[in-house]
């Protein structure tokens, strides 16, 4: 009620609840068809009618919403249409006027991409704000970036493409899984058979050693310690024959430790030294 009872000014509020609980005027002014002058205008109206208040001290500052439901009533106020439109601008104000915000936090523009109907774009954001949050070792805030990515993905038709940017993500989601839950975890199994079948629609993927790694501790570690030693010989071959030193020093080490529980201690011996 407080917010119909401001007319024009209810637009402000909308398109700061796009943006969040806390926006600045920057940002609403790349959105906004009003003049600097109406915007601060606005603003006034808004924080005398207690709606948001003002953050820093800045006439240009920021504002954020007194509670967290008034931005609710906002947002919940707009229809489809506009919503969509409203979050399109904003992604590309992101992109224009704040890149640092957009390499920082790349899974803000992914949500505005997203609530934009840009899914595609949305995925690749969410990609990088996994792969960032991966190597911070942020390994739940990963897992949960990459799955956001992987549902959207699934709004995709099937295809040798599809397929490729599925692997992308499925891979580096297996690292943030294990991290979380061990090499042996169901987690972990889940994604890295799917992650398996997937490298054998795609050629030459640069994440099959990963894969066929993981997919052998989880199988050698938990129930299945025939399937986990099978994929270690295979991973041996495939080693030997890349040539990549690093990977053959890997994949003879697996071994050599599965072998050690066969037991076959002097074939164990032979890789581990091999590793060496």
């Amino acid at each position: 009620a407080r917010l119909d009872r401001l007319n024009t000014v209810k637009q402000v509020a909308q398109i700061g609840a796009c943006i969040g609980r806390e926006f600045t005027h920057e940002l609403v002014a790349t959105v906004s068809p009003l003049s600097d002058s109406e915007l601060q205008t606005s603003y006034r109206q808004l924080i005398e009618s207690q709606i948001i208040l003002p953050q820093g001290g800045a006439s240009h500052g920021s504002y954020i919403f007194k509670h967290a439901l008034l931005q609710d009533a906002a947002y919940g106020s707009l229809l489809k249409g506009p919503k969509r439109q409203f979050h399109d601008l904003i992604a590309e104000g992101l992109k224009e006027k704040f890149p640092e915000v957009v390499v920082n936090t790349p899974e803000l523009l992914a949500s505005h991409l997203a609530k934009a109907e840009r899914f595609s774009e949305a995925i690749d954001h969410w990609k990088e704000a996994g792969i960032q949050a991966k190597n911070a070792s942020s390994n739940q805030e990963a897992s949960s970036h990459f799955e956001m990515a992987l549902a959207y993905l699934e709004k995709e038709d099937p295809s040798p493409e599809r397929d490729k940017r599925e692997l992308e993500l499925q891979a580096p989601l297996a690292l943030a899984v294990t991290a979380l839950y061990g090499y042996g975890a169901k987690q972990a199994g889940v994604v890295y058979e799917r992650a398996f079948a997937l490298s054998q629609n795609v050629d030459n993927p640069p994440e099959i050693f990963q894969i066929m790694y993981g997919l052998s501790q989880n199988r050698g570690l938990g129930d299945k310690y025939g399937e986990g030693l099978a994929i270690a010989r295979e991973l041996v071959s495939y080693a030997d024959q890349a040539g990549d030193k690093g990977g053959y020093t890997v994949a003879h080490r697996w071994l050599g430790s599965i072998l050690l529980f066969l037991p076959d201690y002097e074939l164990a011996k032979v890789h581990c030294e091999k590793s060496i």
